[in-house]
């Protein structure tokens, strides 16, 4: 069995992107992948409090890529219509695979 395999979920990958209006006015907005992005996706059973400058965050779920995935952890997840931040992430001690722990957005 390979870690490819183990893949068997599909998700989205969103980059923030950001204009200006004809005011000057900044825009920010998310664009999302329109190709898969082969993963797996998995709950933390018991959720994980996690400190950032001063912000506690319930981490809830994780998800695991392929180690050639394009993303950086600004980016944001879309997986089966519910959108998460990336609060984590990195590789695996062998540099196999990624790991990005998530927050769930409103």
């Amino acid at each position: 069995m390979t870690f490819e395999s183990l893949l068997n979920d599909n998700c989205y990958i969103g980059t923030h992107t950001s204009s200006q209006n004809t005011l000057g006015e900044w825009l920010d907005s998310w664009t999302y992948s329109t190709t898969k992005t082969k993963c797996r996706f998995q709950p933390y059973t018991e959720g994980i409090t996690m400190g950032y400058a001063g912000e506690f965050v319930n981490l809830q779920d994780r998800i695991f890529l392929l180690s050639s995935s394009s993303i950086t952890k600004y980016d944001r997840i879309l997986y089966n219509s519910d959108y998460f931040r990336i609060r984590d992430l990195r590789f695996d001690s062998s540099k196999h695979h990624l790991v990005a722990s998530l927050s769930g957005l409103p």
